[in-house]
């Protein structure tokens, strides 16, 4: 490279732009990456869970009638989340 050709490119780009282009690449690779690393993730937990999903789902439920019956907001909350929780993972299982 020659001297000149060396001062134009220092010029156009900056520090700035070097590290906007290091965190776009890196962006991009996350998002290829991602999907081949969520599959590889729920691959190996999905089997498992698939047995305590509805233990869960039945506790929450129990939960969650006890505390309207007792009129215990902790144990609404607490039922609640636990039903929402199966459901949300059975959605990301099979969607």
């Amino acid at each position: 490279m020659t001297h000149n050709f060396r001062q134009v490119l220092a010029g156009i780009l900056t520090g700035r732009h070097i590290v906007a282009i290091l965190i776009f690449g890196a962006a991009c690779s996350l998002l290829l990456i991602g999907p081949v690393l969520n599959d590889m993730f729920l691959g190996s937990v999905s089997a498992p869970l698939n047995k305590a999903a509805p233990v869960m789902f039945f506790a929450g439920l129990g939960s969650l009638t006890l505390g309207l019956i007792a009129g215990v907001a902790l144990l609404d909350i607490a039922g609640a989340v636990m039903m929402g929780i199966v459901l949300a993972g059975a959605l990301m299982v099979h969607y």
